[in-house]
């Protein structure tokens, strides 16, 4: 063998065949050997059979700090710490007895100046002419950088954060990959994965984890046979965990991969996605209009259907426009107001503002908004809620309060009008002195007033009761029965026709509704006919008719009063039927306390009836409400 093949960029591969080298090539004052060792970055070296050095290269200055006569009757040991000199004579003095070769010896000597240097030595003996043991010729070399790159590299290798594993393929007779076997895992690894390293190394995958699917170990087998590199998302669901995963083949027949446990970004981003989805949902069917647009320029970025609805203006047109675009404020100094302070404060929480909605209507609504952050450009969530509703309701409320007030000043009136009338005729009977001067017909008108009056307190009373049951959500009181509906007004009229003689009932029943059964409760259509003819005289002149009809409409009987007297506003018959509600009365001084018309609603109601009026001012009103036939 040449000593060319031996040597190969100053670097050495088999030093036991260095046994060729002989005498005339070891000379120093051969060419080849000064040519060989001055252009070698390692040290040669040559010791007796005491280990004394007979013989050392240039490359001992460079290597250990010594020059090379300074090293020559030194022994080998000599140039090591004592620890470490007992640690290599016991691996050394064996292959010496048995004059053997040594191959990459590692061992650590001391530089002049006192630091270490990790030298991996390399030698093979000499023998003389007669064969005689005469010590070892060899080659050192320094592999300190290379032991701390290895040092540094464990040291990564153990405390990386992302996980590594190397494996080596396993492939059937036709070199297909079957499987693959675990040779080194870091900490990270095992603490990703949760797989201990002593669990895995030396098993297959199969081994570890069965359920790996093949297209795996397809995709391994690739890296480690092609020397293909990839870059992949992979979830393990025999560990429940996603991955990011590089793999890289670093020598051939293995694959290395590097991955990081990325189950709480996709945890995260699946979360995410699903936030997204439900915002989205929420966005489309809110039946608010909501409008998402940048807070630099108030430019729309999107808008939801309701907003589409309550504007008459499409997502298409709204999007890249802002609110003054399109004209939607009423007032432009509300909408930089309201602009400056979501700058200032970042959100805002129903604010009273007027909005052009569809037909260019002005309503009055409350907006929310708060400002949000995306990709670092700040923009605006707003909630616009028409609150128009809510607006009539506050006003019924607050006419709602004003009219009990009207009620209870007027109930306390009505109802102090007949208690008085009864206490003086009762006051002018039990009077000692004059109640024995009256005559026998004198007292009969008394009595018969104080009966009436009594009568009248009696009705507002039980007005009362109704009105506080159907307060509290409690039924009126029903009895039913089969009733013809002409017997029903004949008592009603008859009893008014009686108190009023100056006044003309007209009926007009026609035949079919005769003889058509109600189902009916008689006291209580009695007391709706009561109030509807008393609302008629009251409001109508002395000497003018009053028509009381009955008709039957389809399954239904329609029965109807009818006067000519002073009618109502559109707004008055729109609210007539309402609790506590009375009309305005201040010209004619009409008594009563509101309440008739309300409860004959909810007792024809009870009947599973309707009833409407129709009515003009200065012409007169019609009362008509409808009763089911008894089938």
């Amino acid at each position: 063998m040449k000593t060319e093949e031996v040597f190969q960029n100053n670097n050495y591969r088999d030093f036991t065949s260095l046994s060729f080298l002989n005498e005339d090539i070891m000379s120093p004052d051969s060419d080849r050997f000064k040519n060989m060792v001055e252009n070698s970055q390692d040290w040669f070296w040559e010791f007796d059979e005491n280990a004394d050095f007979t013989y050392a290269s240039p490359r001992i200055k460079d290597l250990l700090g010594y020059e090379p006569e300074e090293i020559i009757g030194l022994n080998a040991f000599d140039l090591m710490a004592s620890e470490e000199a007992e640690r290599v004579h016991k691996y050394f003095d064996p292959i010496a007895k048995r004059y053997q070769p040594f191959s990459c010896l590692e061992n650590i000597n001391l530089h002049k100046d006192g630091h270490e240097v990790i030298i991996e030595s390399s030698g093979t003996p000499i023998f003389d002419e007669d064969g005689n043991f005469k010590g070892y010729r060899g080659i050192d070399r320094d592999v300190t950088r290379q032991r701390q790159l290895e040092t540094d590299f464990r040291h990564v290798f153990s405390e990386m954060i992302d996980a590594f594993a190397l494996h080596e393929i396993i492939c059937d007779e036709a070199g297909t990959p079957i499987d693959y076997r675990f040779l080194n895992v870091n900490p990270a690894f095992e603490k990703i994965t949760g797989l201990k390293a002593v669990d895995v190394i030396g098993k297959t995958v199969l081994e570890v984890m069965p359920g790996t699917e093949s297209h795996w170990i397809k995709t391994y087998g690739d890296v480690a046979l092609n020397g293909k590199t990839v870059h992949f998302d992979h979830y393990s669901g025999e560990i429940d965990r996603h991955f990011e995963v590089k793999a890289y083949s670093p020598r051939p027949g293995q694959f290395a991969c590097i991955f990081l446990d990325i189950t709480r970004q996709k945890n995260t981003e699946q979360a995410l996605k699903e936030s997204e989805e439900r915002f989205r949902s929420a966005f489309v069917t809110i039946p608010d209009p909501v409008v998402i647009a940048k807070l630099s320029d108030g430019a729309i970025v999107d808008v939801n259907p309701a907003f589409e609805f309550e504007t008459g203006i499409k997502r298409i047109e709204a999007i890249g426009h802002n609110s003054a675009d399109l004209n939607l404020w009423e007032d432009e100094g509300n909408r930089q107001a309201f602009r400056e302070e979501l700058i200032r404060n970042g959100a805002i929480i129903n604010q009273e503002v007027n909005f052009r909605t569809q037909g260019d209507k002005v309503r009055p609504c409350k907006l929310s908004a708060k400002v949000f952050h995306l990709n670092d450009e700040p923009y605006i969530l707003i909630i616009v809620r028409d609150i128009t509703d809510e607006k009539m309701a506050e006003r019924a409320l607050i006419e709602t309060d004003q009219i009990k007030s009207e009620f209870i000043s007027t109930a306390a009136h009505e109802l102090r009008t007949p208690l008085t009338a009864i206490m003086g005729f009762a006051e002018i009977l039990s009077d000692p002195k004059t109640g024995r001067d009256f005559s026998d017909e004198q007292r009969t008108t008394f009595i018969k007033k104080i009966f009436d009056r009594s009568e009248s307190l009696k009705k507002m009373i039980d007005d009362l009761l109704d009105i506080s049951r159907i307060e509290r959500g409690q039924p009126l009181r029903m009895h039913f029965e089969n009733v013809h509906i002409q017997d029903v007004i004949s008592v009603s009229v008859d009893s008014f026709s009686d108190q009023f003689t100056n006044r003309e009932f007209e009926l007009e029943i026609s035949e079919a509704t005769k003889s058509i059964p109600l189902a009916i409760d008689r006291h209580r259509i009695l007391q709706v006919l009561e109030n509807l003819l008393s609302n008629a005289v009251k409001y109508s002149n002395e000497g003018s008719a009053i028509t009381i009809k009955a008709e039957a409409i389809n399954n239904e009987v329609a029965v109807s009063i009818c006067d000519t007297g002073i009618g109502m506003t559109e707004e008055e018959a729109r609210r007539v039927f309402d609790k506590f509600y009375r009309a305005d009365t201040s010209e004619t001084a009409i008594s009563g306390l509101g309440l008739g018309m309300s409860i004959a609603k909810q007792i024809i109601e009870a009947h599973h009836g309707h009833i409407q009026v129709e009515s003009a001012k200065g012409v007169g009103s019609t009362f008509t409400f409808f009763l089911p036939t008894a089938n």
